[in-house]
């Protein structure tokens, strides 16, 4: 976490091609836990998710 995407050679994006199925399976479940409570993630950053602020809006 906190890494830029070259740092992470991209695996900080939330859609990364280069995460283990299991990452990408847990990603999922966030994302679709978090996207019903009415919040958006941040592309760049997996773990970023927002609400009522810039990227929200």
């Amino acid at each position: 976490m906190n890494a830029s995407p070259e740092e992470s050679d991209g695996a900080c994006y939330t859609d990364a091609a280069s995460i283990s199925p299991q990452a990408r399976t847990n990603r999922a479940l966030l994302a679709a836990a978090m996207s019903a409570a009415g919040l958006v993630n941040y592309a760049t950053e997996w773990w970023h998710w927002s609400y009522g602020d810039r990227y929200w809006a």
